[in-house]
């Protein structure tokens, strides 16, 4: 039986926004400060699709400092994305750090790991998925999961613990990822999407990290999902996820979901990176019976 889920006037309010890379996230919800975002009022920045020179651009941004009530405070530029996935100089060394992830939530229940080559639907290009049936994230763990310096492992024989593998794994293999998850928590089931977008942040000028995030709760009592955010920060959020992400309805978006089933997540790596020859990384295709084979990084 497929999902159903309440509609609203939102949708056509997503229509009438326009996919504008300049729509900011609502303050209450984001995990930056909307309010002080900056954007290039000349040009966006140019994205270079080969790996080790991504993060050679001028954003053309002057910087300033930034205060809140008088109190100077750090802001993490979209350059620090490209900047921390050096730390995986082998492709390779990135997809065993984002299947490290689905081995630890096999204490959650996790049965299996799947890694896979898709299409990117809006323009027909390779993509990378990773998928397992562990227990899912709620909005607030996806929060930590796309942000910096946070993790709710808490085990000892987990195998990350620090709260950066999945960003410098995500970004070392591609510019751009959207992570779809659900889950059950203080009965409560909940799914939720995040994109964690090199393109989108340097195309739009941004100086600081912006992370679209919405989310649904089930519920019982109609059998459909609703979106439990605000209807501002639904409309803000959506029209960034699809302007940026391979998919461009929310039905499109949401029907990843079908393949998760009661709990679990679904990592979609897209804008793979290529070599300094101009060739992709990730080789989908001299060899069929290899899901993946990594070319030369020609560093």
């Amino acid at each position: 039986m497929q999902p159903e889920y309440q509609t609203s006037s939102r949708r056509q309010d997503v229509e009438s926004i326009g996919h504008s890379g300049t729509t900011l996230l609502e303050k209450e919800h984001s995990p930056v400060d909307a309010s002080s975002l900056s954007m290039s009022p000349i040009c966006p920045a140019p994205l270079c699709r080969q790996f080790w020179k991504a993060g050679n651009y001028d954003s053309g941004l002057i910087y300033k400092s930034s205060s809140k009530n008088g109190t100077s405070f750090l802001r993490v530029h979209p350059k620090f994305l490209h900047s921390n996935a050096t730390s995986h100089k082998w492709a390779f060394g990135a997809i065993a750090e984002l299947l490290d992830n689905a081995v630890d939530e096999i204490q959650n229940g996790a049965t299996y790991a799947i890694i896979d080559k898709m299409l990117n639907p809006k323009y027909g290009t390779s993509a990378l998925l990773i998928q397992d049936d562990g227990g899912g994230m709620d909005l607030e763990a996806m929060r930590c999961c796309l942000s910096f310096g946070f993790s709710d492992k808490k085990s000892k024989s987990a195998i990350g613990q620090y709260g950066n593998g999945f960003k410098t794994s995500s970004m070392r293999l591609g510019a751009d990822v959207v992570v779809f998850s659900r889950c059950m928590k203080n009965r409560k089931l909940t799914q939720s999407v995040g994109l964690l977008s090199f393109t989108f942040l340097t195309r739009a000028g941004l100086d600081r990290i912006v992370v679209p995030m919405i989310e649904y709760e089930f519920m019982s009592a109609t059998s459909k999902w609703t979106s439990i955010c605000s209807e501002q920060h639904f409309v803000n959020n959506l029209s960034l996820l699809l302007q940026w992400s391979p998919f461009s309805t929310e039905e499109e978006l949401l029907k990843q979901f079908d393949s998760i089933g009661d709990h679990g997540t679904k990592i979609v790596i897209y804008n793979l990176w290529l070599n300094d020859e101009g060739k992709m990384e990730l080789d989908f295709y001299s060899d069929p019976e290899k899901v993946v084979k990594v070319a030369p990084a020609c560093q």
